[in-house]
């Protein structure tokens, strides 16, 4: 019998309708919108609310931080939405190979396109706003494209707050802050969201969602799971068993020697979110995920 550990997530806070009412305001100053998508979570990372701000615009979807997830089902997601009519990549936008491609996909598309900014500048430079859900990794693609810190960067979300432009050789970048959307309806995208980082851990409760975490990935990762932390995942254990397993091979034990559940919830997340249990995804294509851009 599978358990339920589910829990009601929710989070957004008011600077979001802030950042919302930023991009509609300057949307009319750039010329293409950069999305990033967490390569882990393509879908539930897709935030349904900008669609309708950025209907107008040139739009390229990064399929980031792919050194983090499941090559396997990085190359489906990359497949649906090339069949999509998107233009789209996937990068890990700390390396810089990655980043060159990027910039000569951006210039490709769009060196015939007339430029708001020649008012401004001589030569043509595509003005791109970055948007993204919260710890998707905006702020860091920007400052690798610089060459070096010009955005406030931190593994959780809600660090950017306002509007910057960053300017490059060859591109001018629009750091806009994360957002979310007013009111999660899937259960399932709201935990691949709190999985990742995307939703802040001070409104979470941890235990609960570390254990709906192995629920959702022992199948799939159990190896990688056994491996990190050196037990023995069989199919008849739940995720209290494997989370109690975690604590005790890690020596997380609080008086009178039970596991520390509470400790062990927070290295496994922590674990996910740096990669140190190997390359996950928690999402591929469905037919159901065939909407209108």
């Amino acid at each position: 019998m599978k358990l339920d550990y589910s829990q009601n997530i929710q989070w957004f806070p008011g600077h979001m309708t802030k950042a919302f009412r930023l991009i509609e305001k300057e949307i009319k100053n750039v010329d293409i919108v950069a999305e990033l998508l967490d390569a882990r979570i393509p879908k539930s990372s897709k935030n349904p609310e900008l669609a309708r701000l950025i209907y107008n615009i040139p739009h390229l979807l990064i399929l980031n931080k792919e050194d983090l997830a499941d090559p396997e089902k990085t190359a489906q997601w990359s497949s649906y939405y090339e069949d999509m009519g998107y233009f789209s990549i996937s990068l890990d936008s700390r390396k810089k190979q990655s980043l060159n491609f990027l910039i000569k996909q951006i210039t490709s598309i769009f060196s015939d396109k007339p430029s708001k900014s020649n008012e401004v500048t001589a030569r043509y430079k595509p003005r791109v706003m970055v948007v993204g859900v919260p710890n998707v990794g905006k702020s860091t693609l920007i400052n690798s494209i610089k060459g070096y810190r010009v955005a406030k960067v931190e593994d959780r979300p809600g660090i950017t707050r306002g509007k910057q432009w960053v300017s490059t050789p060859a591109l001018d970048l629009m750091d806009i802050p994360g957002v979310l959307w007013p009111k999660f309806e899937d259960a399932k995208i709201a935990n691949n969201l709190a999985f990742t980082g995307s939703v802040s851990d001070k409104t979470l409760d941890i235990l609960t969602l570390s254990l709906a975490l192995i629920d959702e990935i022992k199948k799939d990762y159990k190896i990688k799971i056994n491996e990190r932390y050196k037990i023995d995942v069989t199919p008849s254990d739940n995720a209290v068993d494997v989370i109690t397993m975690i604590a005790k091979s890690r020596g997380m034990i609080i008086k009178g020697g039970e596991p520390d559940l509470e400790r062990a919830a927070h290295a496994l997340l922590d674990d996910l979110r740096k990669g140190a249990l190997g390359r996950i995804s928690f999402e591929i294509p469905e037919s159901e995920d065939i909407n209108d851009k």
